[in-house]
Parts: structure tokens; C-alpha cells; sequence
């Protein structure tokens, strides 16, 4: 039995069968007629409109939209399901009949229909009125609306739609691009706005819109008008390929005299350069053979004013410290002294000039600590600075390393060619220097950056750009007035360039000047230890020149020149040492055998045998169990010389001439430790 709820203003239900009675029932009563109709469910009942749900349903003859009401939500009706529904058949707005289910009888369960594929032409027809259809098309033109999506379907412009429900639709419609292959699945209806043989598609939802494929990059009509373009290109590049085969073939004719002319010129300029060549490698070799000679020349020079040097430093430095003399001559001992450093410093200008013009000049890696090298630099101009009146501070910042790896020297030859530029170029007020670290890009780099500071008489504007060349200085009166080889800042700026820096000068005539210049040196490999004491402080024994004679050690002396080592014997004996004399390689040998000296200061450049020969010897003839430390004693000091000599055996190598005697001191103290013997058994392993 049917039972019919809320219809007041509608007879019993009309005990219709199929959709076409109930639609010729309306026919009647244009208002709505009450229809009882049997078929099977198109789609879910689960597209939720206020309180009811609606679901697509087919009869044998029609299909219509069914509103479900809310009693019936908690049992969705799926695909497939036959039933028997009545309640109010209406004709909606948009011309789709419509019912309000007021019952539903379930008639069984169905497997869910199946859409029937179809072309776009099949689908347009009345084949399959009422059906549940799949057809795929190409958009040809589309409106979406928040509550409606209408496509056209190419290329035979079917219809395909969907309509929200009046009050309202959780689905948001999407886009739909022109060009894009859409399959569509839908129920297939008259179209209201043509002939009834015209069919479109109601979509039952969004999802049954399915993109195959987006919008191609370009439509048929544009594929067209792109093949009249190529078209009309490939016959304008054919017409102008024809002109320009007849324009090449007359320029390469004219192509062809020009090649003769210039492989003629070419063959004459060809033999004019390989003869030219010839010439200049002619001046090459002999270029090559004038720099070796001058380099020969610079070393042999560089020996030759060494030497004497030696022999003038130190008995002008054994010399100061004798108390019998009065201010006087101590004042012309320490004269005669700073003029002989003087000198050898003009030496090594020269040969440091010459190494970087040769571009021979090598740095040392060695650890050591920047801010004890840069105070004892700044320091060993206290007694100049005081002479003048001056004022000398020196300043670092915490952030300074204590150990870092690099060449010690040349940083320290820096420094004190500015230091030495300061103080010669002011004579009133002070000189600073400052020290700071900076960051560096690299993981295991230390930059360090230095400012020396003066208030000399400055440089002018117009000569500050020429300050760093070769033989150059400010002004030509400097060099009377002053003195200087015009070598320094040269120098400076090659080492610090080579330490992987920059230096700079500003200047400010009569107020002063600042260099600045930064370094990059590499970190140790161990952590930096706390910065102690000064070790010049800690080493007494290095100046104690009042030991007894030969209580500190034997020291075997080889030289050539008898006056070295006199020279020599004396400032040994002076600092309480026995000194052993040897005039070549040979003597040392014996000498080493008779006495067993605890150390060896071995001259390089000896007649019969040189020092390293003898080195080599001595190490030869040692057992193992007795080592004697064996320092070089030259004026030929670099880099590679060094490595001969310490590959000879050497144990470290002193320049002549000896700047300072208690290096010299120094120097034999820290091998005459009982250490050596351990490094030595080390080296052996």
C-alpha cells in the first residue's frame, strides 16, 4: 500500500508506470501533478541539497531528477537499485522534470548500469533517450557558473551539462579550457532549446566531466594557419637560397684572388717573422745568460760583502761591552754597528729585489707567534726612537692567534722596512702600529692586518701612486736629506703580494702618513696555546757573557777566512765556550774526530771540501749512538739552499753576518740540549 505525506493540494497519486505518463499528466495539470513511477536508480543518492538528497532515475520510457526526503538519507539508494517512487512530478526552471519522492519502495538491488559509449553524432540523435551515455568530444566553447557548466562538444557541439540544486550544492565547479579532450558520462535528454532529435547530457555530478587531455598548445585552426605560414616561408627561402647560391658563387670568385694575394702576403710576412724570431732568441739566450751572471754576480757580491760585515758587526758588537771604554767611543761603537746593519740590510734589498724580479723569491712555513714578532720588531727601534725624541706604541687586539704558520722573516722584513720608513721621515711627535685579526673565507686561513702610523712630513698627492716602484722615493731631495735606496716599499709590496696581501699608503703632507697592509697565513695544525712569557726573558743563559771559558761546551769552528774565525773564537770564548778551529772540510773532520765537540758552525763556500760534503761525511762516520749538532754558518741563505743544507745532515742554519751575538748564543744553546739527541734518533727511524 502506498502512502502519500504532505501533499494536501494533490488528489492520490496518479498509478502511472513509466515517466511519459506522468509527463502527459502534466500536460493536464500544468501546476504539478502526484505520479507513482517504477524504474532504476542512475547515480548515488548522496549529492546532499538542504534536507534532501537527489539521485538520477530512469523508467522504461524517461528519466528524471529525484529528491529524496530526509527520512530517507540514512539509506542512500546506489547505481543499480530498482524501486518505486511517488510523490510531486513537476517541471523544473530549467525545463528538467523533476519529482519531491514523498515514498520509496526498494524493488531489489541491480548491478550498476553501465553507460553506452557513443560518438558525439550518436549521442546528439534520439538513440538513446533516457540512457545512461559516455562520450568523449574536444571543448569548443564553455560557461561555469557557481551554480552551472555548460560545454560544447566538437566537432559536432553536443550539449553537455550540470545545474546545482536550488538550495545549494557542496561541489565547485571547475575549468574547462577551450581545446581540451573531456569524456563525459551523463544521462542523455532532448535538448529544450532545439528539435526534439537534438539529445545533450545532463551530468548526475561534477566528477562525471573527466579532462583526457589539456588544451594542446595549438588548435586545428591554428595548426592550419601555422602550415600557410610555413608554406609561404619555404617557398620565399627557396626563391632566396636561388639568390644568394648566384651571390656566393660570384663572391667566392672574388673570394678566391683575395686567398692568392694574401697567401702571398702571408709567405713573405711568414719568413719576415721566423727571421725576426731567430733574432730574438738570439737576445733571449743572451738576456737568460745576462741574468744567470747577475744573479751569479748578486750571490758572489752578496758573500763577498757578508763576510766583512761579519767581521765589522761582530767586534763592534764584542766590542761595545767593554767597560773600559768611555761614552765616547761607545757612542761611535754603536755608530759604526747601526751603519754596518744598515749596510747589510741594503744587501738584502738588492737581493731580494733581484729574486723578484726572477721570480725565484720562496717563503718558509714555519709556526710561530705574530704578536711576539711584531713587539720585538716595534721594539728594536726603541733606541733610534728615543735619539729622536719620538714617541713608539704598539697595540694588538685579543683576537689575534698566538701561533700561526707562515714565513716569520719575510713578515718581520715588513714590518721593519715601514717601521724603518717611519721613523727616518719623522722628527717630531710618534709612531704607532697596530695589529688586529681579521676573518677569512677560508676554514684553516688567518688574515692579519697591520697599520703603521707616523707624523712625518708625509707624501705628496701626486707621488703616492709611485711610492711601491723600484728606485722610487717622494721627492729626489728625499735621498739627499734622508738617504734610501727607494727599494723598501718595492719590497714590501712584493712580499706581501707573494703572502697572499695587499698594502696601501695614504698620506697627508705635513700631518703624516699610515700604511696599511693585510697578510693571509694558514692556522697550526694543534690549537693555539696561551701566550706566556716572554721567551726572551726566560733565557738567561743566552746572554750570560760571563761564564767561565768553556763551561758551556766545545764548539768546533770550520772556516776558511782566518779572520772569522778569530772573530769568531773570540765571541765564543766571550760567552763561555771552548771554541775548537778548523780552516776547510777536511780539518773539521779530523778536528770532530780528535776532540768530539758538542756542536759544529760549518762554513758552506770552503776550498777543497765544502760544508755540506763535510756534513755529509761526519754523518756518515757517526755510530748512531753519538750526534753532533751541525749548524750552517753562510751568507747564502734561501729557501732551496736551505734544504740543502739541511738534507746534508745540518741541524739549522745562521746567516752572516750575525746581527745579534746572543742569537748566535741562542742559537747554540737550543741544540746543544739534550733534546737533540732524541730528534736526531728520530730522524734516523
Amino acid at each position: 500500500m502506498l502512502v502519500v505525506l504532505g501533499f494536501a493540494a494533490f488528489s492520490s497519486p496518479v498509478p502511472a508506470e513509466t515517466v511519459a505518463e506522468c509527463k502527459a499528466a502534466l500536460a493536464a495539470t500544468p501546476e504539478g501533478v502526484s505520479c507513482r513511477v517504477a524504474g532504476v536508480a542512475l547515480s548515488r543518492s548522496d549529492f546532499i541539497a538542504g534536507s534532501r538528497a537527489r539521485f538520477f532515475f530512469k523508467s522504461e520510457d524517461g528519466a528524471l531528477l529525484a529528491h529524496l526526503p530526509e527520512s530517507e538519507l540514512r539509506r542512500p539508494v546506489q547505481p543499480g537499485d530498482r524501486l518505486e517512487i511517488s510523490g510531486e512530478f513537476y517541471l523544473a526552471d530549467d525545463d528538467e522534470f523533476e519529482m519531491r519522492v514523498e515514498s520509496l519502495r526498494r524493488l531489489g538491488a541491480g548491478p550498476p548500469p553501465e553507460p553506452r559509449s557513443l560518438d558525439l553524432a550518436e549521442a546528439r540523435s534520439d538513440c538513446c533517450q533516457s540512457e545512461l551515455v559516455r562520450t568523449q568530444g574536444v571543448v569548443r566553447d564553455s560557461i561555469v557558473t557557481p551554480d552551472r557548466v555548460v560545454l560544447l562538444l566538437g566537432p559536432e557541439l553536443l550539449r553537455v551539462y550540470w545545474a546545482s540544486p536550488k538550495d545549494g550544492s557542496s561541489e565547485s565547479p571547475p575549468s574547462f579550457e577551450r581545446g581540451a579532450l573531456v569524456e563525459a558520462t551523463g544521462i542523455s535528454r532532448p535538448h529544450s532549446n532545439t528539435q526534439a532529435s537534438e539529445h545533450q547530457i545532463r551530468l548526475r555530478s561534477l566528477s562525471d566531466a573527466v579532462v583526457l587531455r589539456p588544451r594542446p598548445l595549438l588548435s586545428p585552426e591554428e595548426l592550419r594557419l601555422v602550415a600557410v605560414v610555413v608554406v609561404i616561408l619555404a617557398f620565399s627561402a627557396a626563391g632566396w637560397i636561388f639568390m644568394l647560391r648566384r651571390t656566393v658563387r660570384r663572391k667566392t670568385a672574388h673570394i678566391r684572388q683575395l686567398v692568392d694575394n694574401l697567401e702571398d702576403t702571408v709567405a713573405r710576412r711568414t719568413a719576415a717573422l721566423e727571421e725576426t724570431n731567430q733574432r730574438l732568441a738570439v737576445a733571449r739566450d743572451a738576456a737568460e745568460r745576462a741574468n744567470r751572471t747577475k744573479s751569479e754576480f748578486l750571490a758572489n757580491i752578496s758573500h763577498e760583502l757578508r763576510s766583512p760585515m761579519h767581521l765589522v758587526i761582530g767586534y763592534a758588537e764584542l766590542m761595545i761591552d767593554d767597560p773600559r771604554l768611555d761614552a765616547e767611543q761607545k757612542r761611535k761603537l754603536e755608530t759604526m754597528l747601526a751603519s754596518g746593519e744598515g749596510l747589510v740590510r741594503i744587501v738584502d734589498d738588492l737581493l731580494d729585489f733581484s729574486k723578484m724580479e726572477a721570480d725565484r723569491l720562496e717563503l718558509e712555513a714555519v709556526e710561530f707567534d705574530p704578536t711576539e714578532l711584531a713587539a720585538r720588531a716595534t721594539a728594536s727601534f726603541e733606541q733610534q726612537v728615543v735619539s729622536k725624541g719620538l714617541k713608539l706604541h704598539f697595540a694588538t687586539t685579543s683576537d689575534v692567534p698566538t701561533a700561526v704558520v707562515g714565513d716569520p722573516t719575510r713578515l718581520r722584513q715588513v714590518l721593519v722596512n715601514l717601521l724603518d720608513n717611519a721613523v727616518r721621515f719623522t722628527d717630531s711627535g710618534e709612531i704607532d702600529v697596530r695589529m688586529d685579526a681579521q676573518a677569512a673565507d677560508e676554514p684553516d686561513a688567518v688574515d692579519l692586518s697591520f697599520v703603521v702610523r707616523d707624523t712625518g712630513i708625509g707624501i705628496p698627492p701626486d707621488r703616492l701612486d709611485s711610492v711601491f716602484e723600484s728606485f722610487t722615493q717622494a721627492d729626489s731631495s728625499t735621498t739627499r736629506e734622508y738617504g734610501g735606496t727607494g727599494l723598501g716599499l718595492a719590497i714590501c709590496r712584493g712580499l706581501v703580494e707573494s703572502m697572499g696581501g695587499r698594502i696601501s699608503i695614504e698620506s697627508e703632507p705635513p700631518v703624516g702618513t699610515q700604511v696599511r697592509f693585510h697578510v693571509r697565513l694558514k692556522a697550526p695544525l694543534r690549537s693555539p696555546e696561551v701566550r706566556g712569557d716572554d721567551p726572551a726573558t726566560n733565557e738567561g743563559t743566552a746572554s750570560n757573557s760571563t761564564a767561565p771559558s768553556g763551561s758551556r761546551g766545545c764548539i768546533l769552528i770550520a772556516d776558511d777566512l782566518a779572520e772569522l774565525r778569530e772573530l769568531l773564537a773570540e765571541i765564543l770564548e766571550h760567552g763561555g765556550y771552548r771554541p775548537i778551529l778548523a780552516n776547510g772540510g777536511k780539518q773539521a773532520i779530523e778536528q770532530w774526530r780528535r776532540h768530539a765537540p758538542d756542536l759544529i758552525l760549518m762554513d758552506i763556500q770552503m776550498p777543497g771540501m765544502s760544508g755540506v760534503e763535510a756534513a755529509r761525511e761526519i754523518r756518515r762516520l757517526e755510530a748512531g749512538d753519538r750526534y753532533t749538532p751541525i749548524l750552517a754558518l753562510t751568507a747564502n741563505a734561501a729557501a732551496d739552499q736551505l734544504d740543502d743544507y739541511l738534507g746534508s745532515g745540518m741541524d739549522g742554519c745562521i746567516t752572516k753576518p750575525i746581527a745579534r751575538i746572543e742569537n748566535l748564543y741562542k742559537a747554540i744553546d737550543i741544540h746543544l740540549a739534550p733534546s737533540t739527541a732524541q730528534e736526531y734518533s728520530r730522524k734516523q727511524a
